[in-house]
């Protein structure tokens, strides 16, 4: 990982709004049957933005939601 990737996933991490977002991913894809287009539309619908300012897609749920399993992430919402 470059130094620019790594500086820019060390402040979304940081950043509140990352972790509120990962939590609520984590809780709706675990406690209910909704797929990642559906929790990526829940999230732009509650006005969540990426890390980049933009909005999320499916694919941006399916990486931010392994990631945070693989890291052993478990953040309360």
């Amino acid at each position: 990982i470059d130094k620019a990737t790594q500086r820019r996933k060390e402040l979304a991490e940081q950043n509140p709004n990352y972790k509120k977002a990962i939590g609520y991913i984590i809780q709706l894809r675990e406690n209910s049957d909704l797929t990642y287009e559906a929790i990526a539309k829940k999230l732009n619908t509650a006005g969540f933005k990426t890390s980049k300012g933009k909005t999320f897609a499916p694919a941006s749920i399916f990486a931010l939601y392994n990631r945070a399993k693989r890291n052993n992430i478990d953040i309360a919402v």
